[in-house]
């Protein structure tokens, strides 16, 4: 029964991910920088966070071990600092470079949560993880044949900046797991949205003091869609982490999100190289169903 309930509501986050991005791009595309769409997002979505909060895990927990403090520290740090280390490397390089190097995050997972949890990475997640990593790249590159070309350019600050944040990223889903094994799911949503808000929030002011950007111009209507989405991927996400065999798992299931990206942008963004990136979404669809089927 916990198996059949952690892949579906990971395929549910996936969905709501999926419609988060699709809105975020549709704002970018118009004013709003990818900082401003960020912190609005968490904005508008804390005070659905909030309630589901309150309503399902009973308010805060008694007594907390320091390990779940931690992590859900670390998670909150990790998924401002994965977003700021991607923005610098969009800065230094073109998206064509940048989006398949930080698409590895999977496989980051994948090695990684063995070290820092103890798990036993298997044959099957494994597998999965690097299937879908080659699915992703697939519809995220411009041409699949440049993929080579770029893996070698590991060295310079872009990429560098590029795979950094999809191991910073790996390492909050990683902390993710191990938070909601020791606490209620709730619990820790709450907590790393809250520092993300905080975060995002501090930088938005450190920029309208330079008169870079207003923080007010995040306070619109507009971006109750995408708080919307992003109350609900993260309302589904952390109880994934909780039931799922490890974080891996649901990192390799939440990328179906890249497959209904591709419809999306198919339908409603009239995208380009549709057949290349329906293929890319098979792969990730036979990486899904290797990782969890084997």
């Amino acid at each position: 029964m916990s198996l059949n309930l952690w892949i579906l509501i990971s395929l549910c986050a996936g969905f709501s991910r999926a419609f988060l991005l699709a809105s975020q791009k549709e704002l970018i595309k118009s004013k709003y920088s990818s900082l401003q769409v960020s912190f609005g997002s968490i904005l508008f979505a804390f005070p659905l966070i909030f309630i589901v909060f309150v309503s399902q895990s009973g308010g805060f927990p008694s007594n907390i071990q320091p390990i779940t403090i931690i992590a859900i520290g670390v998670s909150g740090v990790c998924n401002i600092t994965g977003f700021l280390a991607y923005l610098k490397a969009l800065k230094i390089e073109d998206l064509s470079i940048v989006a398949p190097l930080a698409s590895f995050t999977p496989i980051f997972v994948a090695f990684g949560e063995p070290l820092l949890r103890g798990v036993t990475l298997t044959i099957p997640t494994l597998t999965g993880a690097i299937i879908t990593v080659i699915g992703s790249l697939l519809i995220v590159s411009d041409n699949p044949k440049d993929i080579p070309q770029i893996l070698k350019r590991l060295k310079e600050t872009g990429p560098i900046f590029a795979v950094g944040s999809a191991f910073i990223y790996a390492s909050a889903s990683i902390a993710d797991k191990t938070a909601t094994s020791m606490a209620n799911p709730y619990f820790v949503m709450f907590g790393v949205s809250l520092i993300m808000l905080i975060g995002f929030g501090c930088i938005i002011l450190l920029q309208n003091r330079q008169k870079e950007v207003k923080m007010s111009s995040v306070l619109r209507k507009e971006f109750i869609p995408v708080g919307i989405f992003q109350a609900g991927l993260s309302i589904l996400i952390f109880p994934a982490f909780s039931l799922a065999p490890t974080a891996s798992h649901v990192i390799i299931i939440i990328q179906v999100s890249l497959i209904i990206d591709v419809i999306i942008g198919w339908v409603v963004f009239n995208e380009t190289d549709i057949f290349k990136r329906f293929i890319g979404g098979a792969i990730i669809f036979c990486g899904i169903g290797v990782a969890t089927l084997f």
